[in-house]
Formats: C-alpha cells, structure tokens, sequence
C-alpha cells in the first residue's frame, strides 16, 4: 500500500460516517497486557487573575486524589505520573492563534455562540442545525433524555432537541448577569477565546506543550452542534473536556483540560454546591469527578454515560445532583464499573500493541482495539471528531507495522477494514 493511503487515514473528514455494522472482525488474541504501564502526563495551572486561585498544597491534592481514583476504578495496571509547568496566564495560551486557520475551527466557528446575537444568530433558523443537534442525542435513549425535563414526555429526538436549544438560550442570559466577587462580569462581552468552548477546543488540538491543562475561567460551552444535556441543564458551562491532540502521544492524541471555577470561584448561583466544604475534601472532588474522570475520556476514550451504575467514574448523573453527593457516590464502591470494562480492556490491545515486537502482530493487536472500540461507540456517534481521529490513528499504526513487515495480504485488510468503518 502507498504512503498516500497511509495519509489518507488521518485525514479523514470530520463528519464521516462511524463504525457500523459491516465492520470485519480480526481473529481474536489473547488479552496479556503487560505488568505496568507507566503514562507521564505533563500539566499546567491557566489562571484568570480576576478569580481565585488554587495554592500548590490544592494542586499536590488535586493530582494525588486524581492518581488514587484512577487506580481504584481502571486497575494498577496503568499508572499516571504529572510533570508541573507551573501557572500562566490563561491568555497566554491563546496567543499564538494560527489555530484559527485550522478546518477544524473553521467547521466549527459558523455554530459559535455570539452572545451578543443570542437567539438571533442565523444559525437558530435553519433547519440543518437542528438535525445534526437531534442527531447527536441519538447517542442517548429518550427515556434517559427524559429524565433532564420532568414532567415532559419527548416525543422525538428533534423535540429533545428544541428543548435544549430553549434551555441553553436562556442559560446563557443567565450567565450574563453572574458577577465576580469584585462587582465585575463574569462573562466578558467581547468573548475573549479562553472563555469559548470551541477556541479551547481549537487551540488545545494545535498545541504540543501540555496533555492537561487546569484553568479558572468561565468557559462558556458553545459548541451548539453537541448539546450535552448534562452540560446544557447544569450551567451551559464546560468544567472539563477532553480534546484531540495530535502533537500530543501520552493519551493517544488527546489532551485534557478541567475547569475549577465551580469549585473555586466563589461565584453565587454556580459555587453553591462548595459552601462549607473543606478544601482538602474539595480538592479530592476535583480530583476525582474532573480530573479522573476526564483521563477516563482521553485515555480510554469512554464517552459520558448516564446509564452506568452511580459509583462509575464516568457516568453522569441527571437531576440536580451535586459534586460532593456525585463524590460520595464515587468512593462507595472503588471498583471497576462493569460497563466500562469493555473499553479498558479494548484499550489494553493498543497497549499490548505498542510493546509488541512482532509487526504483524503488532498491527493485528491495534486493529483489535480499533473494532472493539469502534464497536463499544456504536453507530450514533457519528459527531465524535477526537473518537473518529483516535480510531482513524489505530488505523495507521497498524497500517505502518505491516508496511514494515512488508506483508501485501494484512495491508489489503486492512485497507478494507478502515473503508467499512470510514467510506470514501
């Protein structure tokens, strides 16, 4: 197979179809990961000067709750090491922004909330927009859907839809009267980049320095072709995210960012779940139901779920459930969720993959964990860009091992498999 193919696996278009069910399996080997894996993460502290701050004992907490939780619930198997960059300013991340350039932001940027035009941004009135939000609820049954609007019985995908839409308007609104605890907006009108879900987005797939990123600001989540209903409900806020990132190989190409503004910025109506609450039980929180939780999403790619049992890591309860209650849930049951066993083990394959020395087998184990996970986000998550690259990247290394081995045969399967999953 030519280079021109191997190219062509990581440029696949960002709204392509994902897995279905034509997609080949491989024959089946062995699950033998290795005894430890050691992933070095490297971190840095983006702060809004207008907001509090957290000292270097909250951030050592943070990483120490986050380290704990995630051996507990994906096994000892996998153990994460930070390297501390220390604290910036948030805007200087956005400095450099080439990333504006990129199609990925250009895709993107025709659904970026303006705040100033609310309601009124042309977008809201065509018809297109509203399929592809009701498209992406499809990941979720009604029923689960149902459970963010009592008292409404849904009658389609598209109704869910509009209720979001409707829901989010007015949150926004909402947002626009919060004030710091100096009098001053919270939300600054000419929309800054690092208080855009999109440009964080944008920004954190360009960059190559960090795999996470801690930050404060209010960070308005206006991707409006995805509305998450727990994000939407809450406080159509981003307090966490995971984001691809090529340049960076600690996750994969993922990166992580998690938002302690909630948490730590003392603002009414969005900080009341922390009133009274200690800081060192607050940094396990954040610990945990952020930073763990979105390692879970970049590293094992396990999207949000509503669904899995309470003690999940990665699931996200409906309903006006608060972090320390969501916390307490957590650690009732620091155990493996049985539902996300599927995905960990589907990523143990890639992780046999990359010590293995055999390069057949080496392409064989990535293309397992290519399928299985494929599998595991079924069809509906055709909107999932960092999914898609993640699957597409497997892609390739198994396409660059058998290239090496110079085997024609594994090459021409898997030229197939990727073309059932990614059609030209």
């Amino acid at each position: 197979m030519k280079n021109k193919l191997f190219l062509l696996y990581v440029g696949i278009t960002i709204f392509a179809a994902c897995a279905g069910s034509g997609v080949e399996k491989s024959d089946e080997l062995p699950l033998s990961p290795p005894d430890t894996v050691i992933i070095k993460l490297d971190i840095v502290r983006a702060f809004d000067m207008r907001l509090p701050v957290i000292s270097e004992t909250d951030f050592r907490q943070i990483l120490t709750e986050a380290e704990s939780v995630l051996t507990a619930k994906f096994g000892g198997i996998i153990q994460f090491e930070f390297t501390d960059h220390g604290q910036v300013p948030i805007d200087e991340l956005f400095k450099d922004q080439s990333y504006r350039n990129s199609k990925l932001y250009q895709s993107w940027k025709p659904y970026k909330y303006d705040i100033q035009l609310g309601k009124n941004m042309p977008v809201f009135s065509d018809p297109a927009y509203l399929k592809k939000a009701a498209d992406f609820l499809k990941m979720y049954s009604l029923e689960s859907l149902g459970k963010y609007f009592p008292g409404v019985t849904l009658k389609n995908y598209d109704h869910a839809a509009e209720l979001l839409i409707d829901t989010y308007q007015r949150k926004v609104e909402w947002l626009k009267t919060l004030k710091t605890a100096k009098g001053v907006s919270l939300l600054i009108k000419d929309q800054p980049p690092q208080q855009s879900f999109i440009e964080w987005y944008a920004m954190m797939s360009a960059q190559d320095k960090y795999d996470i990123v801690i930050a404060n600001s209010l960070i308005v989540y206006d991707l409006i072709t995805s509305p998450y209903p727990h994000t939407v409900c809450k406080h159509a806020k981003a307090g966490g995210a995971s984001f691809s990132s090529p340049a960076r190989d600690a996750f994969g190409g993922n990166s992580v960012m998690i938002n302690i503004l909630e948490d730590y910025g003392n603002i009414p109506g969005i900080s009341a779940d922390y009133q009274d609450i200690a800081p060192e039980t607050k940094n396990k929180i954040i610990g945990a139901i952020l930073l763990a939780h979105e390692i879970g999403h970049a590293y094992f790619h396990i999207p949000d779920v509503y669904d899995h049992p309470v003690s999940c890591l990665m699931n996200t309860p409906s309903g006006d459930v608060s972090n320390p209650e969501l916390y307490a849930m957590l650690i009732a049951d620091m155990t493996l969720c049985p539902k996300c066993k599927p995905w960990v083990d589907a990523k143990l394959y890639s992780i046999m993959a990359d010590s293995e020395t055999d390069d057949v087998k080496k392409g064989d184990l990535y293309i397992i964990c290519a399928e299985k996970t494929a599998g595991l986000m079924g069809k509906d998550f055709k909107n999932f860009y960092d999914q898609k690259v993640y699957i597409a990247g497997l892609f390739n290394k198994a396409l660059a091992a058998y290239q090496k081995a110079g085997d024609k045969k594994k090459i021409a399967e898997c030229d197939k498999k990727y073309y059932s999953m990614f059609p030209k």
